[in-house]
């Protein structure tokens, strides 16, 4: 089995984006609090810490598919306690995936997605190996192939201007060449 996700843009209506709101805020104060509890055991002296989250940053929450909550319906997405939420589905799903989750999440500057989490049967395409070609380094090019002998068509005069160039940006960025 297999994971693909999917990401749409969703036009909830006032109400919709008022209860959003509420469910972000239960969200964010529900990580916070255990986020709290659990630094409190830390012992100290750890490196980095997990931030705690605020309002004013990219807010989401994960629903999950339990007796088919979740569905696409020609141009609306049903989610619980939101209903149906109007959604740019700009391609389709095909009908062999299974949708296992849900995230919706609400950007900075007041836009809201769903990126819908599926899981499919994948089989992967066995390929027949028909020739195997070794390659070595080369002084006049870049590579020599082991079959024919045949160098590279990149010049080494292009080599040294690519890192000629690359040397120059590094530099005026403070690294050593």
């Amino acid at each position: 089995m297999a994971n693909k996700a999917y990401k749409f843009r969703l036009y909830p209506t006032g109400e919709q984006k008022q209860l959003l709101a509420k469910t972000f805020g239960c969200v964010r104060f529900v990580y916070n609090k255990m986020l709290a509890e659990r630094k409190e055991t830390l012992i100290s002296g750890r490196a980095e810490f997990p931030k705690f989250k605020n309002r004013k940053a990219r807010q989401s929450y994960t629903t999950n598919v339990v007796n088919g909550n979740i569905m696409l319906l020609d141009g609306y997405i049903k989610l619980p306690k939101l209903k149906l939420v109007k959604i740019k589905q700009h391609r389709e799903i095909p009908s062999h995936h299974i949708i296992k989750s849900c995230t919706v999440s609400r950007t900075k500057t007041g836009k809201y997605y769903v990126s819908i989490l599926t899981e499919y049967e994948h089989q992967p395409v066995q390929k027949e190996v028909q020739a195997v070609v070794g390659l070595d380094f080369s002084m006049k090019g870049l590579f020599v192939d082991s079959e024919e002998g045949k160098s590279s068509t990149v010049s080494v005069a292009f080599l040294q201007i690519g890192t000629g160039t690359l040397l120059s940006i590094s530099k005026t960025k403070g690294y050593d060449g």
